[in-house]
């Protein structure tokens, strides 16, 4: 009988699924941003050699840059989870003209209101691993866009 409650009690201790699937929704999340923040970097690296692309590139490097900055604007974390963006400042210019355009990731997200809140472990799971599918999907644009520049 102590066994069994042992055992109820180091199960009840431990945790719960919707934590395992609201982790995993983090690491996701993580991923996405960080996906998001060198494609950034890349946008910004590959602006100061648009020249060498052609009017179609530069125009779908423009493109790509608009979408990354609606692809913050979307982005919502996991509630409960802290995530540090300070790292992922970065400049980025949509515009297509001659300066940069900063999208400072770098602000406080606790005065917004978190829209994942109420939704279930499971659906916010589904909304990270499709924001982190719209990231590579914007990675995979850009990389085609290099590839011209090294033909």
């Amino acid at each position: 009988m102590k066994r069994l409650a042992i055992i109820f009690l180091l199960c009840a201790c431990g945790p719960s699924k919707d934590d395992a699937i609201l982790h995993e929704a983090a690491e996701l999340h993580d991923q996405a941003v960080e996906i998001a923040f060198e494609t950034a970097s890349r946008i910004s690296q590959m602006k100061g050699v648009q020249q060498q692309l052609t009017e179609a590139g530069r125009d779908s490097l423009d493109a790509i840059a608009k979408d990354l900055q609606q692809w913050y604007e979307v982005v919502v974390e996991v509630p409960g989870h802290e995530h540090d963006h300070a790292e992922h400042s970065h400049a980025h210019n949509s515009h297509g003209d001659d300066h940069d355009h900063a999208h400072d990731h770098d602000h406080d997200h606790s005065s917004e209101p978190n829209y994942l809140e109420g939704l279930s472990a499971q659906e916010i799971l589904e909304i990270q691993a499709e924001l982190k599918r719209d990231a590579e999907y914007l990675q995979g644009r850009l990389k085609m866009i290099e590839s011209t520049l090294s033909e």
